[in-house]
């Protein structure tokens, strides 16, 4: 359990080394990816002043996170990563070849990279949402989702087209973006160090400035 303290100066004084660093491809774990998200949507939102008063950040099962806030209310937050086992096995082949002068990055798939990512990152979402709907998570009075695409041939350059593609698909999809309770799930995208904040909704920028310190 981590109190998560808006007015600190940095991130580690809530979360000292906890999603600090997500490690190479080969060794890290679901927990890592998890912790790694969360911390840069925390420092988001905290350098932002989009946090609020200070809270209790709990990991868990289902959902990843309950953040306890100074009024009571539960925020229930899922992390996850938009990628594929072929973006991971490509990871891993540069990290093995990291210092090899012979190791050239593989070409793109014949699909358009973007059009990949935005299934991803639309399944991603679709998911978790569906995720939000089990009767355990009715303790929490609203549900959030991370999403931090990770597809290796993706480029952060284009994140703008890829948002808006996501945004008129998903809405053409007529798909229910509530939980549980009927409320609407917060949908967040993670794009290198900028957090789409609020997908359906504010739809607002914000800079991880913080995140590593």
């Amino acid at each position: 359990m981590f109190t998560i303290d808006p007015s600190s100066e940095n991130i580690s004084a809530s979360l000292g080394h906890f999603g600090l660093s997500v490690g190479p491809h080969t060794t890290r774990t679901n927990t890592d990816r998890e912790a790694y998200i969360i911390r840069r949507f925390l420092a988001a939102r905290i350098c932002n002043g989009h946090l609020g008063e200070a809270g209790r950040l709990t990991k868990q099962e289902a959902p990843d996170f309950l953040l306890q806030h100074s009024d009571g209310a539960i925020t229930g937050i899922e992390a996850t990563e938009a990628s594929d086992h072929a973006s991971h096995a490509l990871y891993i082949r540069e990290e093995n070849a990291r210092h090899d002068v012979f190791f050239a990055c593989p070409q793109p798939p014949n699909e358009d990279p973007t059009v990949r990512l935005l299934n991803l990152i639309a399944s991603a979402i679709v998911k978790k949402v569906r995720k939000t709907r089990k009767e355990h998570w009715t303790k929490c009075s609203r549900n959030e989702v991370v999403v931090y695409p990770n597809y290796y041939h993706s480029v952060f350059a284009e994140d703008d087209r890829v948002l808006s593609m996501l945004q008129v698909w998903l809405k053409g999809s007529r798909f229910d973006m509530t939980d549980s309770l009927g409320n609407r799930v917060l949908i967040h995208i993670l794009f290198g160090q900028r957090l789409v904040f609020d997908l359906f909704g504010s739809n607002e920028s914000l800079h991880l400035t913080r995140a590593f310190q």
